[in-house]
């Protein structure tokens, strides 16, 4: 749900270094995230969406222990494998329980050159059309474009920013997409 944007989720930022040191927090940021639905057991082991209530929408998702727990199953997970990885987790409703559901490799992040820093800055002002988390890092204005699928790739302008809903990695680097309220722009 999360990657399909379908949900706003909490965000927390975790420092691994302090990972190994159990009397030092390494949470460094935790953001709330809207959490307007979730995905419960439905029949025959299935699951069905609904609303989540008002408090679990203010709520965090995880407490500092489980943000630690998966953070160090990450660091595990990356180690085993020797790269980077996207790691998926789920919490079960019942039980409070956390699992790892899944881990391959990331492929983003990654590919960027480590010895690179690119800085953006904001220079003018206006009012906020959108917003939410973004996957990648760049500042960008111009007229929306809304496509529904990389096929309709050749009538976007150039200078142009994507916006679409659910998020899709589909259009490549060429274009950067964004859903759910996310906001992107052309590289």
């Amino acid at each position: 749900m999360v990657v399909s944007g379908q949900v706003d989720p909490d965000e927390y930022v975790v420092f691994k270094p302090p990972l190994a040191n159990p009397g030092l927090d390494p949470v460094i940021h935790t953001g709330i995230g809207a959490k307007r639905v979730k995905a419960v057991y439905a029949d025959q082991g299935l699951t069905r969406m609904v609303d989540t209530s008002a408090e679990e929408r203010v709520g965090r998702v995880l407490d500092a222990a489980e943000v630690c727990l998966l953070a160090r199953w990450g660091v595990a997970i990356e180690r085993h494998y020797g790269c980077p990885m996207d790691i998926e987790w789920a919490k079960d409703g019942r039980t409070g329980e956390v699992f790892i559901v899944q881990a391959r490799p990331e492929t983003v992040v990654s590919r960027r050159r480590a010895a690179m820093l690119h800085r953006f800055r904001l220079t003018g002002s206006g009012e906020s059309l959108v917003e939410g988390i973004a996957v990648g890092e760049a500042i960008g204005v111009g007229a929306v474009c809304a496509l529904t699928t990389p096929v309709e790739l050749e009538r976007f302008p150039a200078g142009a920013v994507h916006w679409s809903t659910p998020t899709s990695t589909d259009f490549g680097r060429s274009v950067l997409i964004a859903g759910s309220c996310h906001r992107w722009a052309l590289p």
